[in-house]
């Protein structure tokens, strides 16, 4: 095989492990537009917040704020967590910076291949000058 295809089969394969990448990239800025915090929070946390003024006595029994809330008014409740996923940042999420992460890899790496591709086309046209 001479240089001119060996070469034409490396910016073959790079064009295609490029196509695989902006695939993947076009992924995961889908899931990055669509990140739902609700689905990365539980309750507990919020229940911690409603009861930290401690627990509510009603004839002798403790009653946590939370569970009264629940309870009682389960619309409110979960109007309540809703208002409180909204305060928080996506940066607080471990599973949303673990997204941006591989997206910031993935640019990247295709930066890279992007890179290699260039100098891979620049060498053809070296050859084919030469010939």
């Amino acid at each position: 095989m001479n240089t001119a295809q060996s070469l034409q089969d490396k910016i073959d394969e790079t064009n295609e492990e490029i196509g695989d990448l902006v695939s993947e990239i076009n992924d995961i800025m889908l899931d990055i537009e669509t990140f739902d915090k609700s689905e990365y929070v539980d309750t507990s946390q919020l229940d911690e917040l409603l009861n930290a003024d401690g627990p509510v006595t009603v004839a002798g029994i403790e009653f946590n704020p939370s569970y009264i809330l629940e309870e009682l008014d389960p619309t409110a409740y979960s109007e309540q967590f809703n208002n409180w996923v909204d305060g928080i940042s996506l940066e607080d999420i471990e599973e949303y910076n673990d997204l941006v992460e591989r997206l910031e890899e993935l640019e990247d790496s295709l930066a890279d291949l992007e890179s290699d591709l260039v100098d891979y086309y620049d060498e053809l046209e070296t050859l084919e000058d030469e010939d």
